[in-house]
């Protein structure tokens, strides 16, 4: 954990690297007072967009230090927490974006934004679980999530195989390994699940 910790303070924005501190900065000296002026100011937040949400707490960690009162809500479009947003979705029963902005977002025309898409892209896929290629929920994603793969600094893509909660059987592996010969990729197994591997004789 402390490693991690470590790694987020030196380089917190890997694809156009900026550090935490020159975010600090920006935001101690007045120079961005809002997430949209952090991120015109530095550029961050502008790649793949997977590093919004580390910004988003960086920005109001900051602004608190700062004695800045600081808001909750996931972004200008929803007066709700994530996890008020959440409790709303999954009682309500709210299973796509254009139904959760019209009946709970400040306008209920808005098209939202690249902070709230994906946490309601994430709020949907935990509470319904939707196919990620679905028309309906693969706008929301993220570059990484939308691709189904892993941006690089020169704009290529490894390919990253989804493994729900980290297992799988032999089978399957087999069929990842075909897959690769097949498209001459390279794979990228990321184990996000401390699960054993399901091991049996058919995928």
């Amino acid at each position: 954990m402390t490693e991690l910790i470590l790694m987020m303070t030196l380089r917190s924005v890997h694809v156009t690297n900026v550090t935490k501190g020159g975010l600090a900065a920006k935001i101690k000296d007045g120079t961005c007072t809002s997430m949209g002026e952090l991120k015109s100011c530095t550029k961050a937040g502008t790649g793949c967009g997977g590093c919004i949400p580390l910004m988003d707490n960086i920005f109001k960690a900051e602004m608190k230090a700062l004695g800045n009162e600081v808001s909750n809500n996931i972004c200008p479009h929803f007066q709700y927490s994530r996890a008020d947003l959440f409790s709303i979705v999954r009682v309500k029963s709210l299973d796509s974006f254009d139904a959760i902005m019209r009946a709970y977002g400040k306008n209920p025309n808005s098209i939202g934004c690249e902070i709230c898409k994906p946490c309601i892209a994430s709020i949907i896929s935990s509470i319904f679980n939707p196919l990620i290629m679905n028309p309906e929920v693969n706008h929301l994603q993220d570059t990484n999530d939308r691709f189904l793969a892993n941006i690089q600094r020169n704009g290529t893509f490894s390919v990253i195989p989804r493994v729900s909660a980290g297992e799988i059987t032999p089978g399957k592996l087999i069929a990842l390994g075909e897959v690769s010969k097949e498209v001459q990729s390279i794979y990228e197994n990321y184990w996000w699940s401390a699960y054993r591997p399901l091991w049996c004789e058919e995928a």
